[in-house]
């Protein structure tokens, strides 16, 4: 698939920087893009099957870097406006998530922070509420390049267990900025640098998970972040008719009033404004996106 993929993406035109280099028979590639559509920019994302969707109004403007190699692949994602990100990972691969210096994320069911990342398994749900001015910092490794990495290891079934087993690990505060230094220095870097990018950085994210490996495990997520994922999943499924305040409220066994507290204290607005936001979208993407001449009443009516 990434082969496939490489190859396609160096025919692409849709770049502004784009370096192919071969090292060892791998093939590495670096893509620089800028987006003013956050359609577009998901649509790009290598390391995932992604939707955007814009929760407040404005102008959207995204700059995302990518470096792809067969067994690693890394980024970093910069956008301007909060976003709620939608999606899957790449299947194959195990992609760990990491955010930037003092920002924090609400994915899936947990808060992830400059020390905390998220460990999202090949073809895994991804759900994100990114702020604004958020910058993501992604690297995965594909499956046969993590087994040989843990050769390396003397405990290796400890940390390949932590790695499978786990949605999110805080790393020591040390160890998590020098992930994050590395990782934006290596994609804003003229050249790649391949050792730092298939040896260093791997090990080093791998070290940092050793070196917390032994730590008791901990309650990462809140009840209100649990009910919350589940009531955005349930309108996310559907869309296609009337959700309302009410609807939501007795099957998820909540008042009104905290319903909307929930949403306007971890999203910033009402449940029906969300829900306008998501189908407008949905709207605007598939004429954005139609293939042929459409009938927008249509377009309308499907999405409410």
């Amino acid at each position: 698939m990434i082969l496939n993929y490489l190859i396609a993406f160096y025919k692409s035109n849709k770049f502004t920087i784009l370096t192919r280099v071969k090292k060892r028979q791998t093939i590495f590639m670096k893509k620089i893009q800028t987006f003013h559509d956050a359609y577009n920019f998901a649509d790009q994302i290598v390391q995932g099957e992604i939707e955007h969707f814009q929760l407040e109004p404005g102008a959207f403007y995204g700059e995302l870097t990518q470096i792809i190699s067969q067994n690693v692949i890394v980024g970093v994602h910069n956008m301007n406006i909060p976003i709620l990100q939608i999606g899957r990972s790449i299947k194959g691969y195990i992609t760990f998530l990491i955010p930037r210096i003092e920002q924090n994320i609400s994915w899936r069911e947990f808060n992830i922070n400059e020390k905390r990342i998220g460990i999202l398994k090949g073809g895994g749900n991804h759900f994100a509420l990114t702020p604004s001015g958020f910058m993501g910092l992604p690297i995965s490794l594909s499956n046969d390049y993590l087994t040989e990495l843990l050769r390396k290891y003397g405990n290796k079934e400890r940390i390949y267990k932590l790695i499978h087993q786990s949605e999110v690990i805080d790393l020591n505060a040390e160890d998590a900025f020098k992930i994050q230094q590395k990782l934006i220095a290596l994609n804003k870097a003229d050249k790649i640098d391949f050792d730092l990018m298939i040896n260093e950085l791997p090990s080093l994210l791998l070290k940092s998970i050793l070196n917390v490996a032994d730590q008791l495990p901990k309650k990462y997520s809140t009840s209100k972040q649990i009910l919350l994922n589940r009531i955005l999943i349930y309108i996310q499924e559907n869309l296609n008719r009337r959700v309302n305040t009410l609807e939501l409220s007795k099957v998820f066994k909540i008042s009104e009033r905290k319903l909307r507290y929930i949403f306007r204290e971890s999203i910033g607005c009402s449940p029906m404004r969300y829900i306008k936001i998501i189908r407008l979208n949905k709207t605007r993407k598939d004429i954005l996106y139609a293939k042929e001449n459409i009938d927008i009443n249509l377009v309308a009516h499907k999405w409410g």
